[in-house]
């Protein structure tokens, strides 16, 4: 709330001491914040005239270096307008005043300026850049068609757009190309994993992360995936791998059942995880995941010898899998993973979320110091 300022006046008669003629100013507001490098605050100024009719201009002293400022002046009338740019102006606060005059008499008010500082995000770099955009999909018969339904400009368009690095493919239910659940089949169909897995090929990095989360049905007692894996070699699970890098990687792909099933694309996928969150499914230990791991890799890699390949992909506080892993693997490791959730709560805001990050700091600084009881994995990156 601002009060009039009466600055100027005549001289009394009468025994009255109310001034004969003047001005007043007051402002609309007795503050303003103007930003560096964008448009100009306004700030309305209202006049009263005490028997006055000339034309009034504005001024404004104060202002900091850098600064401008634009009036309309009230002229014969009683309402005007102040506009401020920041401009180059230091960020700080200022006391600025703020004169309407008709040249005989002049009325002021005060009018405090804070200059905001602005940022600019532009997408250039200035050093290392050691954080990778990602995201991940699963395919599976309840999303197969999402880039059907999703054309280009909302989907493969913007994704590309995010520069994404290693996107997850994580294929379940009838995303597994083999089989079908409860029954034994081992016939291949691999439409629904390829109706996500191909267009991702074609964006980003061009390198997706295939992480074989799942084995066949028909690997797991009772053809269930929620039961135990009825060879405990894995060796029937590591020929199922092999297929799937024979089918993305190698030129022709592979046979089984009299057919030949090859990617359409022919793009070759690099990297590979080795199951999902083993320490959650199908009543593994850590021990008997470090078999699958050491019997799938080899396999794997008689396919194509240049892929790699991500271990443990573990969850829920078992970071203890990764010293039992350090002290028994002897296949390649190129890098370990860790899934991390901050909240399975859309709700939950930011504050919540960024609480759970110390947390997994310690879980990935526990990791590193397991691996690096096998001096071989001393230096293996960690990855979410």
């Amino acid at each position: 709330m601002c009060a009039p300022l009466l600055l100027a006046f005549g001289c009394g008669g009468g025994g009255s001491n109310a001034p004969a003629s003047g001005i007043a100013l007051s402002l609309a507001n007795n503050s303003a914040v103007a930003f560096q490098g964008q448009p100009a605050v306004s700030v309305n100024a209202t006049l009263t005239r005490m028997g006055t009719t000339g034309n009034v201009t504005l001024t404004v002293t104060g202002l900091p270096q850098g600064a401008t400022d634009t009036t309309q002046a009230p002229g014969a009338g009683n309402s005007g307008s102040v506009a401020i740019r920041a401009g180059t102006a230091g960020a700080g606060s200022y006391s600025l005043t703020v004169t309407a005059s008709d040249g005989t008499y002049s009325g002021t008010a005060a009018l405090n300026l804070t200059v905001g500082a602005a940022a600019v995000i532009t997408s250039g770099t200035n050093g290392p850049f050691s954080v990778a955009m990602s995201t991940a999909f699963q395919p599976a018969e309840w999303d197969a068609a999402f880039f059907t339904l999703n054309p280009q400009a909302s989907t493969l368009t913007n994704l590309s757009n995010l520069g994404p690095h290693h996107i997850r493919l994580q294929g379940v239910s009838e995303g597994v190309p083999q089989g079908s659940a409860g029954t034994t089949s081992t016939a291949w169909d691999f439409s629904t994993l390829d109706a996500i897995t191909q267009p991702v090929l074609s964006v980003g990095d061009h390198s997706p992360e295939f992480q074989i989360a799942k084995a066949p049905p028909f690997m797991y007692s009772g053809n269930d995936s929620s039961n135990t894996f009825t060879d405990l070699t894995f060796a029937q699970f590591a020929g199922y791998a092999q297929s799937l890098v024979e089918y993305y990687n190698v030129a022709g792909g592979f046979m089984a059942n009299g057919n030949t099933y090859a990617s359409p694309s022919g793009l070759p996928i690099t990297w590979w995880g080795i199951y999902n969150e083993p320490s959650i499914n199908n009543s593994l230990d850590a021990t008997q995941y470090t078999t699958m791991y050491n019997a799938l890799v080899p396999a794997m890699q008689s396919a194509d010898s240049t892929i790699k390949f991500v271990g443990l992909e573990m969850c829920c506080g078992s970071e203890d899998w990764a010293l039992t892993f350090a002290s028994n693997v002897t296949a390649q490791v190129d890098a370990v993973a860790s899934h991390y959730y901050s909240s399975c709560n859309q709700l939950d805001n930011d504050a919540t979320v960024m609480a759970t990050v110390p947390g997994f700091v310690t879980s990935v600084q526990t990791i590193h110091s397991n691996l690096s009881t096998n001096p071989a994995l001393a230096n293996t990156p960690v990855c979410g």
